[in-house]
């Protein structure tokens, strides 16, 4: 029999209950958190980007969500997000506008014709309009545009000053071997021979590359224009060379001379046969249409 008062009895078991232990915060999202962010998913409270939403219950926290969120869609309202490196064109093409939009950059005009190009001397204006074509779609910028045609202009404008300076150096050479009258006739001989054999492609070929100033091929085509102005392939009048009216006259003069070997009762003589030859040229020349 035990003494004493029950809760005084010396053998009472005791039963000890340990303690139960707080696990330390981690960084695990399953981490126990003792403000707002209890009342969300287990898979979210854990998440660092909440831990500067300060706040005991959702009436402090919920109104710097709302503002957080706000700015975040507002950023990502002007946000670009960039194209991979096998981006197509209008994938690259939008994302230039959006930069644009926002005045980031500076974009190329709506149409070709809104780019501020105009003719002159040295870029003529059809050019010009083909310029603006090619730029815009290019996508160039009215200063990029500005630029490049600069550059086209001032690259163009030296090589046309060489091209004169090379033109005036052969005119001087020949009218000092031909003379002022025979620098004309020439000149005139050899531009006729390169359009009755090459047209005015063969022409302009020589004109834009600068071998028409040349001096063997001016003294060449001199010659070939002489020849067919004797054959009277060459219509129109030339300088020292007999024009139509010229050559009617003397035509008119040799039939109206019995004595000149033309004639055909001086077949056979020595000279007729070159002499038939030379008015029949002259035929040619008096009437190319014929």
């Amino acid at each position: 029999m035990t003494t004493g008062t029950i809760i005084g009895a010396e053998n009472e078991e005791v039963v000890e209950t340990p303690a139960t232990e707080t696990p330390a915060n981690d960084g695990n999202r399953n981490a126990e958190v003792t403000d707002w962010r209890a009342g969300l998913d287990e898979s979210l409270r854990g998440e660092k980007v909440f831990e500067t939403i300060k706040g005991k219950d959702w009436n402090e926290a919920g109104p710097l969500l709302a503002k957080g969120y706000l700015e975040g869609q507002r950023y990502a309202g002007q946000s670009v997000k960039l194209p991979g490196k096998d981006a197509k064109p209008e994938e690259i093409a939008a994302v230039r506008d959006k930069l644009v939009k926002h005045g980031l950059i500076e974009g190329p005009p709506e149409s070709p014709d809104k780019y501020e190009i105009t003719g002159d001397d040295v870029v003529p204006a059809e050019a010009a309009k083909g310029f603006a074509l090619e730029a815009h779609k290019l996508g160039l910028t009215q200063k990029q545009m500005a630029g490049v045609l600069d550059y086209y202009k001032r690259t163009l404008g030296e090589g046309q000053a060489e091209l004169a300076q090379s033109r005036k150096q052969v005119e001087d050479e020949l009218q000092k071997e031909w003379g002022p009258a025979g620098f004309k006739k020439n000149v005139t001989l050899a531009r006729r021979a390169v359009l009755e054999v090459g047209g005015k492609e063969l022409l302009e070929k020589l004109e834009t590359t600068g071998l028409g100033n040349d001096p063997v091929l001016v003294k060449m085509f001199a010659r070939v224009g002489a020849l067919l102005a004797e054959e009277g392939s060459i219509a129109g009048d030339v300088p020292g060379v007999p024009g139509a009216e010229d050559a009617k006259a003397e035509i008119a003069r040799i039939q109206n001379d019995p004595n000149d070997l033309y004639h055909g009762r001086h077949a056979g003589k020595p000279g007729h046969d070159e002499r038939v030859k030379y008015v029949r040229n002259l035929y040619k020349i008096a009437y190319p249409e014929k």
